[in-house]
């Protein structure tokens, strides 16, 4: 009997938590964060962290985020997905060493880790390495990774390197569509003001 309801109360907590990461998904952070923190964890413990870890970052409750995705990863098995999650939530922490060191973990293991490498490309843009930056943003978005921060940081990288020509071609390949329109328009802006091409920029 104890065992069919330990059985019964696993199945609706696995119920619950992949309803809150549909919820969490669709944008409902808190509505997701509050299903999952309902969950007492026999339906999976891992999953339950990684869901508080993600409610929480989509929050800015960056403290309570990272400690999440310890947790998650303490419950184990380690993911290169939750292992480049802390390094990310880490990065908005400036833990850049820590970061750094987890996201080469997982590059090590997978070299075409989108999101591992789109972390690379933070920490290398942030110490100023532009060139650096951009390789592994490039690589990043070669590898399938979809985030518009990317390429907003992506076309700073370029705008900031020495040629600056290289940013159109990063414009007119990613800035549209994975950017707002207005954004785009912006960007698109101000890099032909960047290159000097002022007069198109105001039309």
């Amino acid at each position: 009997m104890e065992t069919s309801l330990m059985a019964s109360g696993a199945k609706a907590d696995a119920a619950a938590l992949a309803l809150a990461e549909r919820l969490l998904e669709s944008g409902h952070c808190e509505e997701a964060r509050a299903l999952a923190a309902e969950a007492d964890g026999a339906g999976g413990e891992q999953q339950r962290q990684r869901l508080l870890a993600k409610a929480a970052a989509r929050a800015n409750r960056l403290g309570e985020s990272q400690l999440r995705f310890r947790q998650a990863l303490a419950h184990g098995p380690e993911t290169h997905d939750d292992k480049t999650s802390l390094a990310i939530v880490l990065i908005a922490l400036t833990e850049i060493e820590e970061a750094e060191c987890l996201l080469r973990e997982v590059l090590a293991e997978k070299p075409d880790h989108a999101r591992a490498l789109g972390g690379i490309g933070l920490i290398q843009l942030r110490a100023g390495r532009r060139h650096e930056a951009m390789t592994s943003f490039q690589h990043a978005l070669d590898n399938g990774l979809d985030n518009p921060m990317i390429v907003r940081h992506y076309i700073e990288a370029a705008l900031g390197a020495s040629n600056r020509e290289t940013a159109a071609p990063v414009m007119e390949r990613y800035g549209h569509g994975r950017l707002s329109e207005a954004e785009s328009l912006r960007s698109h802006a101000a890099l032909l003001h960047e290159l000097g091409r002022t007069r198109e920029a105001a039309a």
